[in-house]
């Protein structure tokens, strides 16, 4: 890694080299944005105030020791960037970074709209002044009428936007409602979540500059982030309707055994959802006789009587270690996994093996740092230059503008080509991605929802399935009297809108042929197969590129594709526990806990279309495609870098302390007058302090001694929560918010994932959508959580069972009804 302070970015790698980003935002979601655009080669700049960036006093700092210059979480945000401090409300800076937007591509911010107003930097001002410029701005809520203006931050997003609630998640779940509260891991995850989108909003909107010359303003709200990402459980409440139950139970967990159980030095996560896991788990325990009594023969026994399965298992699970299990389930082919701490994992041959981690420079010290998790193979993410120091290139960037970078064609912005896609849309709606074609052969979750978003951005997503040997259609939740049928499944269809369906039996010879075909004719195709069976099928990258020089293809796997772990079966469950990011989400005192919304899915769906974007960016320039390995537990160890460079720099291992912040309180979740009723409380600095003593008419602390700051407040946390749970047990958490928010402290109700559906705020964005499927009518989701203002996005309905076969054989293929009559009777189109 080389200097910062050099302005030279020469030659620099990556699918991103020669785009000029300029970032004027501090905290995580912004600087996490133009991070992984900086990483994958892009030129950052980073405009910061004079005071700072406020990562620079978040730490972790080497010996614990505050030093702005020497902050672990400020090193890895803003790695690979080169830096300024500009005073926005002073007209010379103000025209200083006009000059760099006036050659910039893409700006990316998170300040307020009234400070960017103040600066003359409102989006609609500069689309005016530079119509190819790409802009991005993210805000906790986005320009909404009731809460466009109100105070929001991590906690208070993370919280109204669902996840909180179900959190402990799946197969985790509370077992006490009043003594597990709604739950915050500790980390930034709502912040890194809203970065990451919006880094794929901009990438899209950079791919259909390319093609239109057509900049954009795109507005992210961090509260419809985390919303949008949890498809799982709101499906649920789509189909079937309800409340969301936090506890325990056979509609949150699903199919059994499915369970996170104690061991015999641990945690484990035993699941067997599918007949086949079934049977291979009781083949492994030695077919007891339990196991094999009428109790537990069908899928549907077992969920009956899932208390006493349960049991049983915590009994055999309770003898054995959890590296015996993890023996035990790689040799039955089984997801059972156990729990990692963030030490443990980081001591592993696998992430040793993969480069999950490397070494990053602050100050005079350098610690461990997650690596980027997408392994691109010809043009891969690289760490050129250490974070700068505050205003290190202030002179030079005023004096010179842009570093001097290679400069190369890919950003030109050519005249429209033909657009081949055959996916139908409004003239009105906004497809950056329009000609881009995908062959999807995905299963479950990750693969499906990063495949959702291309489709609704405008992609031909084509998805090989057979009726055969159905996995998500085959999946509750049904609409009543429907179960069981392929076509109504809610799983499939919310999380494969836009997408066509060709059925093809992959099983057989003719059917391999067919999609060996097909993926001879797209620009990508994606998997998230176990390692290996991609190439069994004849779909390895390295015959296909061949055939099709300019395909890319993305796998994704629980482990990735390379390392001694790269056999391993895993779940979203399995992913959460070798993350580390378990280390980091439990209550004060208690186990490690599993982050909801199977959070690892749709974060590693979101990381494989970024990788997609970038990889179609990198080939216009080399009219090559490439391959891209990506492995969910790199995804998820992107939200815990703290805890990743405090155990390198200080030895420190993270501490699971409920909702509470090590460096902030009052900061929690906090009971309210109703059941089931919550509310999210975040008081960051001594002003937010002042003003809630005012809100719950307790001056009476401004003078107490034990919360004269933020420090003293952290020492007596517990006697400070629980005069703030007097207030609020008085009131509903819609009103403790009113009061809390007319004081403009950052609060707010703790959302339920059934309520999402019908959120006002979610609602008035457009975030939630609806189709009209034929067979199980009109049906809410959550859609994109950005707005363009180059038009909306256009949501379509998911596809029947093969509804496209005959159409996309013959278009690119060219098979007559010969042909398609001959591939039905030998069973390749089942």
């Amino acid at each position: 890694m080389s200097s910062a302070t050099s302005l030279s970015d020469e030659n620099v790698p990556g699918p991103l080299a020669g785009l000029r980003v300029l970032e004027i935002g501090t905290g995580t979601n912004a600087p996490y944005a133009a991070k992984l655009l900086g990483d994958f080669g892009a030129c950052v700049i980073k405009v910061e105030a004079v005071a700072g960036d406020s990562s620079r006093l978040r730490g972790p700092f080497p010996d614990r020791r505050v030093d702005p210059e020497a902050s672990g979480l400020f090193a890895y945000l803003n790695a690979n960037k080169f830096g300024m401090v500009a005073d926005l409300e002073s007209a010379s800076d103000q025209e200083a970074v006009l000059a760099l937007l006036s050659r910039c591509d893409a700006l990316i911010t998170n300040l307020p709209p009234a400070s960017l107003d103040r600066a003359g930097l409102t989006p609609a001002l500069l689309r005016q002044r530079f119509p190819s410029l790409v802009i991005t701005t993210i805000s906790p809520f986005g320009p909404d009428p009731v809460w466009g203006n109100r105070m929001g931050d991590e906690l208070v997003t993370f919280a109204m936007g669902g996840l909180a609630y179900s959190t402990p998640g799946i197969p985790d779940a509370a077992d006490d409602r009043e003594a597990e509260p709604p739950l915050h891991p500790n980390c930034f995850a709502a912040e890194t979540l809203a970065g990451l989108i919006a880094a794929n909003a901009t990438l899209a909107a950079l791919n259909h500059r390319a093609s239109t010359g057509q900049g954009a303003h795109l507005e992210l709200s961090q509260h419809a982030t985390v919303a949008s990402l949890q498809h799982r459980d709101v499906t649920t409440y789509s189909y079937l309707g309800g409340k969301y139950e936090r506890l325990l139970n056979p509609i949150t967990i699903g199919r059994m055994p499915n369970f996170y159980l104690p061991c015999r030095d641990g945690w484990v996560t035993v699941a067997a959802p599918m007949v086949e896991h079934w049977d291979r788990l009781v083949e492994g325990m030695g077919r007891p006789d339990w196991a094999v009594s009428e109790r537990f023969a069908t899928p549907k026994a077992r969920t009956e009587n899932w208390i006493e399965l349960r049991n049983r298992l915590i009994d055999w699970t309770a003898t054995l270690t959890g590296e015996q299990l993890f023996e035990f389930a790689n040799a039955q082919q089984l997801p059972i996994f156990p729990f990692h701490s963030v030490r443990a994992v980081t001591s592993t041959d696998h992430l040793r093996a993969r480069n999950s981690l490397v070494p990053i420079e602050f100050g005079t010290r350098s610690a461990q740092m997650p690596a980027a998790p997408i392994m691109m193979r010809r043009s891969p993410w690289s760490l050129r230059r250490r974070a700068p120091r505050l205003g290190e290139h202030d002179t030079s960037l005023r004096t010179q503008g842009w570093p001097q970078a290679h400069r190369d064609h890919r950003w030109a912005m050519p005249a429209a080509p033909a657009v081949r896609s055959t996916t139908g849309g409004q003239a009105s709606a906004y497809r950056p991605l329009a000609g881009v074609r995908i062959l999807d052969v995905g299963q479950f979750i990750a693969i499906p929802f990063c495949t959702l978003w291309l489709a609704w951005m405008g992609a031909e997503v084509i998805v090989v399935e057979s009726g055969r040997r159905m996995t998500s259609r085959s999946a509750p939740p049904f609409l009543p009297g429907l179960e069981g049928n392929p076509d109504a499944s809610g799983y499939f269809n919310l999380l494969n809108a836009g997408k066509k369906s060709v059925r093809v039996d992959m099983t057989t010879t003719e059917g391999r042929k067919l999609v060996r075909a097909l993926a001879c004719k797209v620009d990508v195709l994606v998997d998230n197969f176990s390692t290996g069976v991609i190439e069994k099928l004849g779909l390895d990258y390295e015959s296909l590129r061949r055939e099709n020089p300019g395909l890319i293809a993305v796998s994704c796997g629980a482990f990735g594709r390379s390392g001694p772990m790269r056999m391993a079966r895993g779940l979203h469950s399995a992913v959460n526990l070798y993350s580390g990011v378990a280390d980091v989400t439990g209550y004060a005192g208690g186990a490690p806990r599993i982050l909801g919304g199977v959070l690892p899915d749709p974060l590693a769906g979101t990381y494989a279309g970024f990788a997609v974007m970038a990889a179609l960016t990198e080939r216009r320039a080399s009219g090559v495609g490439q391959y891209v390995d990506l492995a969910m537990y790199e995804a998820m160890m992107t939200l815990i870098p703290e805890a990743v460079i405090d155990l390198s720099l200080n030895g420190i291992e993270p501490v699971r302390a409920g909702n509470r912040d090590a460096q902030h309180a009052p900061h929690g979740i906090f009971r309210c007058k109703d059941e089931g009723d919550w509310v999210a409380i975040s008081v960051r600095d001594d002003a937010s302090w002042q003003r809630l003593c005012t809100a719950i008419e307790r001056q009476d602390w401004l003078s107490d001694p034990r919360f004269s700051n933020a420090t003293a407040r952290c020492d007596h946390v517990a006697a400070l929560e629980a005069g703030i749970t007097a207030f609020t047990r008085e009131r509903s958490a819609k009103a403790v918010t009113e009061i809390l928010q007319a004081q403009r402290v950052a609060a707010g109700p703790v959302t339920r994932v059934d309520q999402l559906l019908t959120d006002p705020i979610l609602s008035r964005r457009g975030t939630i959508i609806e189709t009209d499927h034929p067979l199980v009518g009109k049906r809410a989701q959550l859609g994109l959580p950005w707005q363009a203002d180059t038009g909306a996005f256009h949501y379509q309905r998911a596809p029947l069972l093969g509804e496209h076969t005959r159409e996309v054989l013959a278009a690119l293929l060219g098979l007559d009804d010969a042909e398609f009559s001959r591939l039905e009777q030998c069973g390749a189109l089942a």
